[in-house]
């Protein structure tokens, strides 16, 4: 998507495609976890606070790594993103701007 012989409309269609898929892999991930979970409550015999307990910890187990690793990647490759399409149409419209000062008389 970052090549510059694709067009903009190719960039967002797989861009689209790429997030669609993170999606599908977060809850691939949350049923995991939750049938994990419901394995070993079943296994324990669990009461409704022990399961509780459970669930935060699988949450903070995940959630911890994800807001140190993934998110400020995330950002950063957002933040880029914007960047490269800024100048993609910066120079798009200084290139018509010369154009219409040489096409001038």
């Amino acid at each position: 998507a970052d090549m510059d012989m694709t067009r903009d409309t190719f960039d967002l269609v797989l861009y689209s495609i790429i997030s669609s898929l993170g999606i599908l892999v977060g809850f691939s991930w949350e049923e995991s976890f939750h049938l994990g979970l419901e394995v070993i409550a079943e296994k324990v015999k669990m009461s409704g606070l022990t399961e509780l307990i459970f669930t935060f910890l699988v949450a903070l187990v995940a959630l911890v790594p994800w807001r140190l690793y993934v998110l400020p990647k995330r950002l950063h490759l957002e933040h880029e993103r914007k960047e490269m399409l800024m100048d993609k149409h910066m120079s798009a419209f200084q290139m018509a701007d010369a154009r219409s000062v040489t096409a001038a008389p």
